[in-house]
């Protein structure tokens, strides 16, 4: 009898620990479930995105505005875009292999805004390329880069040859659809000691393609070429 007693209790230990234990399996899984769903649906809380630099853009004409939050480190730029309910939309990452971290801008339309990335295509002894990449948020909430040029850069030399520099400028008043832009590169060739350049430049002409979602280039004959010497105003 003492014995069919003693396992009795044994059997309801046991069985209230393991209540006990799936107990505290189902609050957990219910405690993380919540906190998963808040991360996703407001911005993170939690030092994702700390001393983020706050900005507001149109980059999709039909939606509302979203609020960019922006942080570096390292060699990336980082962004998190929500909503106008406080709801993270999208988020992007874009980085350098070196250097430095990716620059940014946000060029204002009359109807739309676009977000401009400045990055880092090559590099060598001498030698940088960057590139300009725009960026808008489709219809669906996901971000998408819809054109991209030669942003500026520069191949010194450092011996008896010539040296080369380019940047381009952003032509886009003119058109109050914001469905067309005109990029102007400018390239410049000098000597070793740069007192003695030619000028040249080219302005590229782009359209929006609503099929494809991205601008599409279509190629002018503007071309200009300018010799100066030191102590000119554009050689200063």
């Amino acid at each position: 009898m003492d014995n069919f007693l003693k396992d009795n209790i044994l059997y309801m230990k046991a069985t209230k620990n393991k209540v006990i234990y799936i107990s505290i399996l189902v609050l957990s899984s219910i405690v993380f479930f919540c906190l998963g769903w808040f991360l996703s649906q407001s911005i993170p809380a939690f030092g994702l995105m700390a001393g983020s630099k706050v900005e507001t853009a149109k980059l999709n004409k039909d939606l509302p505005d979203f609020k960019i939050y922006t942080n570096t480190y390292s060699t990336s730029t980082n962004f998190v875009f929500s909503d106008e309910k406080g709801k993270v939309a999208t988020t992007l990452s874009v980085s350098n292999e070196n250097i430095e971290s990716p620059s940014y801008r946000i060029i204002k339309g009359h109807t739309h805004d676009w977000l401009v990335i400045t990055k880092i295509e090559s590099s060598g002894t001498g030698f940088m390329n960057r590139i300009d990449d725009w960026y808008t948020i489709l219809q669906d909430g996901t971000i998408k880069m819809v054109l991209s040029y030669p942003s500026n850069g520069s191949r010194v030399s450092g011996g008896d040859g010539q040296n080369e520099y380019w940047e381009t400028n952003i032509l886009n008043d003119s058109y109050n659809d914001d469905l067309a832009v005109d990029i102007k590169l400018t390239d410049k060739i000098c000597n070793k000691n740069d007192k003695e350049c030619s000028e040249s430049s080219q302005t590229t002409h782009y359209i929006w393609n609503e099929e494809h979602k991205k601008f599409l280039c279509i190629p002018e004959d503007v071309n200009e070429t300018t010799i100066y010497e030191e102590g000119d105003a554009r050689g200063d």
